[in-house]
């Protein structure tokens, strides 16, 4: 997957293989569909940072005109690790405005606002 958007905002395009997304954001992404067009594909969510015990969610990339109830031939992908704090911050750090689409910030603040991961 190729990250193009945070946010609302264009980004210079990255690769990633899982995307971590925290309350309230948002990402484009493009997806190369460029596997076997004969069977279906696992998408999966899980849920990082807590308890290892929650669900994931399952969903099936399918190619038309294979049937898209029918599962993948494998078993579904296994998540990140609880702990992978370096792959979250790899992510952050590979976030990069695209040149021309930079708002400059305020000169000054009013306040100050800490956000807390949940």
């Amino acid at each position: 997957m190729t990250v193009v958007e945070a946010d609302g905002h264009n980004v210079e395009p990255f690769v990633v293989k899982n995307v971590f997304l925290y309350s309230g954001e948002t990402y484009s992404m493009l997806v190369k569909a460029d596997q076997d067009p004969s069977r279906n594909y696992w998408i999966t969510t899980y849920v990082v940072g807590r308890n290892a015990t929650t669900p994931p969610g399952l969903g099936i990339f399918d190619y038309y005109p294979d049937h898209p109830r029918r599962s993948p031939p494998s078993v579904p992908p296994a998540g990140p690790a609880l702990d992978n704090v370096r792959a979250r911050l790899d992510q952050s750090l590979a976030i990069k405005a695209c040149q021309g689409f930079i708002h400059a910030p305020p000169a000054t603040s009013v306040r100050v606002i800490v956000l807390l991961n949940t």
